[in-house]
């Protein structure tokens, strides 16, 4: 695709990208929709497709729709992760005291969880990649990996009261 056919194609998508993240964000704000974070996800889906504007083909709409659709899901998913951290009172940790007390709480569970934890959060691996590793069944690593963070956030809570 040419720039100036992506430009052409980019100008008419804007308008209903911006609606499509509009909607997918009110769920995250409180206030009704975000119109700076519908903004920069717009943005961010222009650089994305503008990286890939040598290989692409009209209409880029279906492929536009889906990057933003993934994008505003991960901002919907960092908000509620940082609302359910402010639940447990840990809003004003900085980060790397935060990050501290999680290590901590792993380091004092079972080796497997460890193992499982670390695998999947820290490596980022699928859980069928972390049986193959540890040559067990998948349903047996989501058993594990549900156990151990049920104990995480229940030392979380308990943390915090004290």
């Amino acid at each position: 695709m040419t720039p100036e056919a992506f430009q052409k194609e980019l100008e008419k998508l804007r308008p209903r990208l911006m609606h499509q993240a509009d909607s997918w964000l009110r769920s995250a704000c409180k206030n009704g929709p975000c119109p700076s974070t519908a903004e920069d996800i717009v943005q961010d889906v222009s650089m994305k497709l503008w990286s890939m504007c040598s290989s692409l083909q009209a209409p880029i709409g279906p492929l536009a729709s889906v990057i933003t659709r993934n994008l505003c899901i991960s901002v919907v998913r960092k908000q509620a992760s940082e609302a359910s951290l402010a639940a447990f009172g840990y809003e004003d940790d900085g980060p790397n005291e935060m990050l501290e007390r999680m290590m901590d709480i792993i380091d004092d569970l079972p080796d497997m969880q460890q193992t499982i934890l670390r695998l999947r959060h820290i490596e980022g691996l699928e859980t069928r990649q972390i049986a193959d590793i540890l040559g067990t069944s998948d349903a047996a690593i989501r058993m594990a990996l549900s156990r151990a963070r049920t104990m995480v956030r229940e030392k979380l809570k308990t943390t915090r009261e004290e």
